[in-house]
């Protein structure tokens, strides 16, 4: 069983600068998940459901991609999830 405590956006920019652009993406996706478990930890939560990447506002689902805009000097990865407490039965 669970229960929901809130809906959470969270985004990552990294430095691109000499990295290609998918380590750098990739680099970007662990900070913005580990950024989604920080905020689980800070408000009681024990697990983060439903991740999505959330570019522009946009929802892209996928279990094995994710979307990631490289520029010039900035990686920016942006995910959305629910926070949950899941409990015993």
């Amino acid at each position: 069983m669970k229960s929901i405590v809130q809906l959470i956006v969270a985004l990552s920019l990294t430095l691109s600068t000499a990295k290609s652009d998918e380590a750098a993406c990739a680099e970007a996706l662990l900070w913005t998940l580990v950024a989604l478990e920080k905020r689980a930890q800070q408000v009681g939560a024990n697990a983060v459901i439903k991740i999505v990447s959330y570019y522009q506002k946009v929802e892209m689902s996928s279990a094995t991609q994710f979307e990631c805009h490289v520029g010039n000097v900035i990686v920016r990865v942006v995910l959305k999830g629910e926070l949950v407490t899941i409990v015993g039965e």
